[in-house]
């Protein structure tokens, strides 16, 4: 083969190489974009979702979900029951809800004088939840504090609680369609 023969062998696969990487950087960036962590509870455990080979057995589901979670809009599914827990949500750009509503998940405080989520961090959503029996003085079934902004707390039903919702030192909040009692 000539030297003339050789460039052009070279461009070639330079050119494959090149039109895969362009086809193939793509695709990556799409699966990250989709990438947010979707995690499921059920009472005594969570799963990342879509693979139950990955059970983690645990007395506080939704806690643990919650630590193990990403902040890319992750989203964690409560299966129906009863939850006996108070979670503390660190993790922003989070979405807790429940997969069928407000009678068939309930979240109650493990610790009366706990608040049942605290929500310290900026964009969570709590959605479709029965949160019940804080009912320590000043405590609330759900509290967004400490500089948390932009979070919506939706369909939920606060009952027996000291404060059913409770916004303190945040801005931005959505509540909508909640009741307390």
């Amino acid at each position: 083969m000539n030297k003339t023969g050789k460039y052009i062998s070279l461009l070639l696969v330079v050119a494959v190489v090149l039109s895969l990487g362009v086809i193939a950087f793509p695709l990556v960036g799409k699966v990250q974009a989709q990438s947010a962590t979707n995690i499921t509870c059920n009472t005594t455990g969570w799963w990342w979702t879509g693979n139950t080979a990955s059970y983690n057995a645990t007395s506080t589901p939704i806690q643990d979900a919650v630590d193990n979670s990403t902040t890319d809009n992750s989203i964690i599914w409560l299966e129906d029951g009863n939850y006996n827990e108070n979670v503390d949500v660190t993790v922003g750009n989070l979405t807790i809800r429940s997969q069928n509503g407000t009678a068939s998940c309930v979240v109650n405080a493990s610790n009366p004088g706990d608040h049942v989520f605290e929500v310290t961090v900026d964009n969570v959503t709590i959605r479709d939840l029965t949160v019940q029996n804080a009912t320590g003085i000043g405590i609330a079934g759900i509290i967004s504090s400490s500089g948390a902004s932009n979070g919506h707390f939706t369909g939920n039903i606060a009952t027996n609680n000291y404060y059913g919702i409770y916004l303190t030192s945040s801005d931005g909040n959505n509540v909508t369609g909640n009741t307390a009692s």
